[in-house]
C-alpha cells in the first residue's frame, strides 16, 4: 500500500467589513485580527482508501454532518474518514454570545466563510498528494499546567496548581516525501487556548487570534517552509491551562480574585508562550527519523451512554461560575447546589477512531480532564496513540473521579461528575475491538 499525503491550510480571519465583529468575551466586539486563525486539511491516500484529518483554529467545530456531507460530495472522501477538531480558541469568532441581530448576521457570514474555506482546504490538499512515509514521536512542552488550583482555605478555583495532573507530552504523527521534506504533521498537546480571554491589547482593544496554538502553528510552519502544514489539536485538557493564564492576586486574608494585568500584557504573552509551543513542536517534529510507508486503513464511530445529573433547585449558572472562580467569595448561609443522579437521562458521547497504519488515534466530542484522557491512552491497544477533544459538537466538560471534591464550575452540567472514567474507557477499548474484528 504506497502512501501518498496532501497538506494545505486556507486563512479564516474574518473579513474587514465585518469588524467591529462580536466576541465570545461578553460584550467586547474584535476590532481587528492580532494573529491568524487557519483551517487546515492533512489527507492520506493508501491507494485503496482515504482519511482525512482537519483542524479548525476556532472555540469548536459548527455543524459537522453537513459539512462532512459536503466533502463527501464534492471531493469524494466518505464522511465516516473525516476527522474534524478545533483548538477551543477561546479568542477566536465562531462563539458569540450575542443574539442581536446584526451580530448574527455577521455571525452566519463568517461562519459560511469558514466551511467554504474548509472544503478549498481539503480540495487544495487533495491536488497536492505526493509520495510520503509517516512517523511518530513524543516531545515535551511545559507551557501547560492543571488549572484546578487549591486555595488556602482548601477550596479550588481556577489559576496554576504545579501539583495536579498534568500531561507534557507533544504527540506528533509526521508526513514527509521522498525527498524527506515536511508534508505535514499532525500535533496533539492538552491545553486550553485561553491568554487574552478577557482581556484586551496595548490600546483598550479587543483583537481575534489564534492564541497559542495558533502561534505555535504558524511558527513551525515558517520554520519548515515548502507549504508544510502543522495541525494542533487538543488532547485532554479540561484542566489544563496556559501556565500563565489566571493569574491571581491575593487579599489581606489569602483570598485569591484575578489579577489585573497591564493592558497588552496577555496579548504578548499569546506570541512569547506560542513561540515557545512552536519551538517545542518543531523538536518533536525532528526526532522522529524512523518512518513507514504501508498505512492501512480502519474506521469506526460509536455513541457511549453517560450518565446524567441533575438539581433538585434551580440556580443561577453564573453565580457558580463567580463563586467557583473566586470573583467574590460565599457570603454566611450560601452553598454550592448539590447534584443528584437523573437515572432517566442518558448523555450521548460521541467516539470516532481511526487506525493509521500503526498509529491510532481516538477522537472525543467533549472536554475531558487529563486523566480520562491518560486512561483513554491506557485503553489503546495501540503503543502509538493520540488522543484528541473537541472533535465534531462537543457535549462539554467530564470530570474524573479525583477531581470531584474540587467543585470547580467544570462539574456543574448535565454529565455525573466523576462517574465516566471508566465507562469512557471501557468505549474506546470496545471501539478498537470492533474496528479491528473487520
Amino acid at each position: 500500500m504506497s502512501l501518498s499525503v496532501g497538506a494545505a491550510r486556507k486563512n479564516i480571519n474574518p473579513a474587514e467589513e465585518l469588524f467591529p465583529y462580536p466576541s465570545y468575551q461578553f460584550g467586547n466586539p474584535f476590532v481587528g485580527v492580532f494573529t491568524n486563525c487557519f483551517v487546515r486539511a492533512v489527507v492520506m491516500d493508501n491507494g485503496k482508501e482515504q482519511a482525512l484529518f482537519m483542524g479548525f483554529d476556532l472555540g469548536g467545530v459548527l455543524d459537522p454532518k453537513p459539512l462532512k456531507a459536503r466533502i463527501e460530495a464534492e471531493c469524494g472522501i466518505p464522511a465516516g474518514h473525516i476527522m474534524l477538531s478545533a483548538i477551543h480558541n477561546h479568542t477566536g469568532c465562531d462563539m458569540v454570545f450575542s443574539r442581536a441581530e446584526e451580530d448574527q448576521k455577521k455571525w452566519r457570514s463568517y461562519m459560511g466563510m469558514v466551511n467554504d474555506r474548509a472544503v478549498e482546504a481539503v480540495k487544495e490538499a487533495l491536488a497536492k498528494k505526493r509520495p510520503a512515509r509517516y512517523g511518530f514521536g513524543t516531545g515535551k512542552s511545559y507551557v501547560n499546567g492543571n488549572r484546578d488550583m487549591l486555595t488556602e482555605d482548601g477550596t479550588f478555583t481556577q489559576g496554576y496548581e504545579p501539583e495536579g495532573y498534568c500531561d507534557h507530552n507533544v504527540y506528533v504523527m509526521k508526513f514527509v516525501d521522498e525527498t524527506d521534506r515536511l508534508i505535514a504533521a499532525i500535533v496533539s498537546y492538552g491545553m486550553h487556548a485561553t491568554l487574552g480571554y478577557f482581556d484586551v491589547d496595548a490600546d483598550g482593544k479587543t483583537r481575534c487570534s489564534g492564541n497559542i496554538p495558533g502561534v505555535a502553528e504558524e511558527y513551525a510552519e515558517e520554520r519548515f517552509g515548502n507549504d508544510a502544514v502543522v495541525l494542533w489539536t487538543s488532547e485532554a485538557a479540561g484542566d489544563q491551562n496556559p501556565q500563565l493564564y489566571c493569574l491571581r492576586d491575593y487579599d489581606k486574608d489569602g483570598f485569591p480574585y484575578m489579577a489585573k494585568l497591564l493592558p497588552g500584557l496577555q496579548y504578548n504573552l499569546i506570541k512569547v508562550m506560542g513561540q515557545r509551543h512552536g519551538v517545542d513542536i518543531c523538536k518533536a517534529i525532528n526526532g522522529i527519523e524512523k518512518y513507514n510507508k504501508n498505512m492501512p486503513l480502519k474506521f469506526g464511530q460509536r455513541m457511549i451512554d453517560l450518565p446524567a445529573q441533575k438539581y433538585e433547585e434551580e440556580f443561577n449558572g453564573q453565580w457558580v461560575n463567580d463563586i467557583t472562580n473566586h470573583i467574590y467569595p460565599l457570603k454566611p448561609g450560601e452553598k454550592l447546589p448539590a447534584a443528584v443522579d437523573d437515572p432517566d437521562e442518558k448523555v450521548p458521547l460521541y467516539v470516532q477512531e481511526m487506525v493509521l497504519g500503526d498509529v491510532a488515534v481516538v477522537g472525543v466530542a467533549a472536554e475531558l480532564y487529563g486523566l480520562i484522557g491518560k486512561y483513554c491512552h491506557e485503553a489503546s491497544p495501540y503503543s502509538r496513540t493520540m488522543v484528541i477533544t473537541h472533535v465534531d459538537r462537543s457535549v462539554g466538560y467530564i470530570i474524573d473521579a479525583t477531581s470531584v471534591n474540587h467543585f470547580c464550575f467544570e462539574q456543574f452540567g448535565k454529565i455525573r461528575a466523576g462517574a465516566c472514567d471508566e465507562i469512557i474507557a471501557e468505549g474506546v477499548r470496545q471501539l478498537f475491538d470492533d474496528i479491528n474484528e473487520v
